[in-house]
Order: structure tokens, then C-alpha cells, then sequence
């Protein structure tokens, strides 16, 4: 459950995070103020590491003075002694680790109000380019709209002429028809003999 709890924190500063790296201003920090930042960052993380290594050092020492305080003939003053050390130096290991993780929050705290300073600055700009994306986005919805009538214009234009063509050819059809159907009645009348036609 404890396990869960730490993915679902995790994934939920993650979520947290990722609208501000897109949120980032296009105009990074001077290169002196990156590198002050990485080098106090860098401080940070060994006061961090080296305090997190004299706790654990501390209980290695305990663990073993403690154990040794058996072959002491007062065992338990020595082994009150031994957890005083223990203490003390863990208390010194907590501190570091402690005066660490408050430089490396000053750090990032400085590094945000840095990038929500320049997020400000570049308002006007961001502001025209969205503007300036609308109105290209505008025209080109104007221009593939007036492409889109000229296709149609054209296709109906088309369809017309087509079908001027199409009636023409079927007139002549009708035309050649009706003449070949006059000269066939002619030449069965021609083949006819008179006898029969008087009849």
C-alpha cells in the first residue's frame, strides 16, 4: 500500500511538472546564473550525500561499540556512552542532510520565480503570435474555403458542358437515326412494285 502511495505522489508531481516544462520561456537564463544554480545544486547534493553518509556511519560505529561494551566490565555507561556519540553525530548527519535539502529548495524556488518572471516578460510576445497563428489560421481557412467554391464552380461548369455535349450527341444520334430511317422507308417503297403499291 506504502508502495502505492509513493508511485501515485510520484506520478501526480509528475503531472504537476510536465504543464510547467511546457509552460517553459523560450529565453533561457544567463549562462553565470545556470552555472551559479548547477554549483549550489551540486553543494547541495554533497552536504546531502555526505551527511546521509555520516549517519550511516554512525550506526556501523554504534553497532560495533555496542557489541564491545560487552567485554567492559561497566557495560551499560559504556554502552550509554556509545548511543550519546551515536546520537550526536547522527543529530550533526541530520543537520547536513537538512541545511542541503534547504539550499537545493532555495535553488529550485529561485530557478521558478526566474522562470515565471521571464513567463511574464514574454506575455506580449506569446500573446501576438497567438494572434498572429489565429489570423494565419483564418486565412487559411478563407483560402481552402474559397478553393473549395472554385471546385465546385468548376465541377458544376464541368457537369453543364458535359451535358451540352451529351444532349448535342444525342441530337445528331436522333438526327442520323431519323434520316437513316427515312432512307430505308424510301428504298422500301422503291422496292416495292407499283402493282402492289396500287392495291
Amino acid at each position: 500500500m506504502e508502495h502505492r502511495s509513493l508511485r501515485l505522489a510520484a506520478g501526480l508531481i509528475l503531472l504537476l511538472a510536465l504543464p510547467l516544462q511546457a509552460a517553459q520561456p523560450k529565453t533561457p537564463p544567463t549562462a553565470a546564473q545556470e552555472a551559479d544554480w548547477e554549483e549550489r545544486l551540486q553543494q547541495a547534493k554533497s552536504l546531502q550525500q555526505e551527511g546521509k553518509e555520516k549517519r550511516q556511519a554512525a550506526q556501523k560505529r554504534y553497532e560495533a561499540e555496542k557489541k564491545a561494551c560487552f567485554k567492559q566490565f561497566r557495560v551499560t555507561d559504556c554502552q550509554e556512552e556509545a548511543r550519546k556519540e551515536y546520537i550526536q553525530t547522527t543529530n550533526e548527519a541530520r543537520w547536513l542532510e537538512s541545511e542541503g535539502s534547504t539550499r537545493e529548495r532555495d535553488v529550485r524556488r529561485e530557478q521558478r520565480v526566474d522562470r515565471e518572471k521571464r513567463w511574464k516578460d514574454e506575455a506580449p510576445r506569446r500573446e501576438a503570435d497567438l494572434k498572429q497563428r489565429e489570423a494565419d489560421k483564418q486565412a487559411q481557412t478563407r483560402a481552402a474555403e474559397a478553393k473549395r467554391a472554385e471546385t465546385l464552380a468548376d465541377k458544376d461548369k464541368k457537369a453543364a458542358e458535359n451535358a451540352e455535349k451529351r444532349r448535342i450527341k444525342d441530337e445528331k444520334r436522333r438526327q442520323k437515326q431519323e434520316k437513316h430511317e427515312k432512307k430505308v422507308a424510301e428504298k422500301m417503297q422503291k422496292a416495292t412494285p407499283p402493282a402492289e403499291a396500287a392495291k
